[in-house]
């Protein structure tokens, strides 16, 4: 089986919220590593080659309701461009 997971699905749970953000941190300060390269990839959602601050505001907000999380600027959905 394949299995998708989108960007800021740091669990790999199927659903992007406090549990995505709270590992994004734990990365962040260094008190774990990501348990492998898909692991890393999927906490890197503004696609800079690391885990940042940044990483968790995207996640953070998405989470909250207040702004969809877009990896790539040029491909929105159009029924979410208001959110974007």
């Amino acid at each position: 089986d394949v299995k998708l997971y989108r960007y800021g699905d740091i669990t790999r749970d199927g659903k992007i919220n406090i549990n995505d953000i709270s590992m994004a941190a734990v990365f962040i300060k260094g008190k774990r590593v990501p348990a492998d390269e898909e692991q890393s990839d999927l906490s890197d959602v503004n696609r800079d080659g690391k885990q940042s601050i940044a990483d968790i505001t995207k996640i953070a907000a998405h989470a909250k309701g207040k702004r969809i999380l877009v990896v790539d600027e040029g491909f929105v959905i159009p029924e979410l461009a208001d959110m974007a």
